[in-house]
């Protein structure tokens, strides 16, 4: 292959994944050989290629959504953005309280990403890693954003979600949802009882802009047992108060 095509085929894989990053639903490899005007082959060609490498991943078997190497590239940049270096202190300190892992979460189509994270010194704990992508309706920080969102864009994006039965305590349908998130927003925190692992438990609570927004979570990741014999009430409140004490150093006032 000369450098001509080597330099179109590299465009051509380019087109195809901001396709499917600009897509609002997974999407076929029909179309997204339509939207970007390249054959079905090769737009089925460039997908394979693409999810071997983890720039995709498959939904289904026959369509295809983001994968998390695209994340992975942002990592660095992600380890430097303003948002991560106002929250470490905070989760430095919740890590510290409460002897588990504190993580700094944004919300990304129906998916939560780990953007900063002060991990426990503890032999047993749970893996949270910068630049994991973990669903929302069963991730306490995902809850704790999508129940602050405006009940719009929040329903938008729960239509779009596809449930997993990931533990016998994970919500199941959209409307099972609605109404926890009414709880949730009524409560100011989140919790992930055993629902997206059924070894972990993890409290969140959401970070607000100086605009009132909610732009991400802060909470914890925890080893179940250890974190049910705590004071439930105490480490709620600790979580709250950095998310509160982040939000603060963002300008936002209740």
């Amino acid at each position: 292959m000369g450098k001509d095509d080597l330099a179109q085929t590299l465009l051509k894989g380019l087109d195809v994944l901001e396709c499917v990053a600009a897509s609002k639903e997974p999407i076929s490899a029909v179309s997204v050989a339509e939207r970007t005007g390249i054959s079905r082959p090769t737009a089925y060609r460039l997908l394979i290629s693409l999810e071997e490498k983890g720039y995709v991943t498959r939904e289904s078997s026959s369509t295809f959504k983001i994968g998390s190497s695209v994340m992975k590239l942002c990592k660095n940049e992600l380890d430097k953005h303003e948002l991560t270096e106002i929250a470490r202190p905070s989760l430095k300190k919740l890590c510290e309280a409460i002897g588990e892992t504190s993580i700094l979460s944004i919300l990304s189509g129906t998916d939560v990403i780990n953007i900063a994270r002060v991990e426990s010194s503890r032999t047993i704990k749970i893996e949270s890693k910068v630049g994991s992508i973990t669903p929302a309706y069963c991730t306490a920080t995902g809850k704790a954003i999508l129940a602050f969102m405006e009940p719009i864009k929040r329903d938008e994006i729960i239509a779009r979600m596809n449930f997993v039965q990931r533990t016998g305590h994970t919500i199941s349908s959209a409307s099972a949802l609605q109404t926890h998130l009414e709880r949730v927003k009524a409560q100011g925190y989140a919790v992930d009882d055993h629902e997206y692992d059924d070894e972990m438990k993890c409290i969140s609570a959401p970070v607000f802009d100086m605009n009132g927004k909610v732009i991400a979570a802060i909470g914890f990741s925890g080893v179940a047992f250890r974190v049910e014999k705590l004071d439930q009430n105490e480490i709620v409140r600790k979580v709250v108060d950095a998310a509160s004490e982040v939000s603060a150093k963002l300008g936002y006032k209740k």
